[in-house]
């Protein structure tokens, strides 16, 4: 579904002097091709209150995806029990405090 969507990111093992614990912000996707492929970006900002110089502090996100379920999986047929699914290839950009 096209859309804004809210995401949380916690590291499991996070370097104290790297990375926070949790990053968290909004998502945009956005369809292409009546819902089959997606693409999805957005920002995610640390949640840690003190923060040293190294730390990063956002981080960028990107995505292009297809949903399975319209092409493949039903079509819409059945009413319950659908199976969901799709694939996402993605990455990360990130910015250090200075």
């Amino acid at each position: 579904m096209p859309g804004i969507s809210y995401d949380v990111l916690k590291i499991e093992n996070p370097d104290i002097n790297e990375n926070s614990e949790m990053y968290q912000g909004f998502r945009l996707k956005y369809l292409f091709s009546k819902g089959k492929t997606y693409f999805t970006v957005g920002a995610l900002s640390s949640t840690d209150k003190k923060q040293n110089d190294n730390q990063v502090t956002d981080l960028f996100i990107w995505g292009i995806g297809s949903d399975f379920y319209p092409r493949y999986l039903g079509r819409g047929k059945r009413t319950f029990l659908n199976l969901y699914s799709g694939l996402e290839f993605g990455g990360a950009l990130y910015i250090k405090k200075d």
